[in-house]
Order: C-alpha cells, then sequence, then structure tokens
C-alpha cells in the first residue's frame, strides 16, 4: 500500500491570490513589487497567467438587455 502523504507546498488560497492580482492591477506595479506580507509574487503571477489562459478574465456579452457586443479581456502589466 502506498502512503498517502501530500506532497509540495499546499495550495495557497484562491481568493488572497485574487485580491493581490488585483492589487497590481489597480497600482500598475510590476509584479515583483508586491509587498512582501502578500506572499510569493511568483504566485500570484503564475495563478493569473494560468487563469488568463483558461479564459478565466474574459467578460461575456450581457444575453439580454445588454449593449455589449464583443468580448474583452484583462492584458498582463
Amino acid at each position: 500500500m502506498l502512503p498517502n502523504k501530500p506532497r509540495g507546498v499546499p495550495r495557497v488560497n484562491d481568493r488572497r491570490v485574487l485580491n493581490d492580482i488585483f492589487w497590481v492591477l489597480r497600482s500598475g506595479a510590476p509584479w515583483r513589487d508586491l509587498p512582501q506580507s502578500f506572499g510569493p509574487y511568483t504566485t500570484c503571477y503564475n495563478r493569473f497567467v494560468r487563469w488568463r489562459r483558461a479564459g478565466v478574465w474574459r467578460i461575456r456579452p450581457m444575453s439580454a438587455g445588454g449593449n455589449s457586443t464583443h468580448a474583452a479581456e484583462a492584458t498582463s502589466p
């Protein structure tokens, strides 16, 4: 029977990472200037890139009564 031990570093909470990403996007600061109290900037950057590739940041057009006719995507600072 194989041991059932967790491997590697535990995953960082998505809510915390999302707040960190919003801080970078609002401030316009480079990822490496993320305050140390937020944790490693590489975690936030990697999660942002992964979510961007997965289409998480896409804004979908409104289905009923909306004026939006195209999708927009957030860009990396």
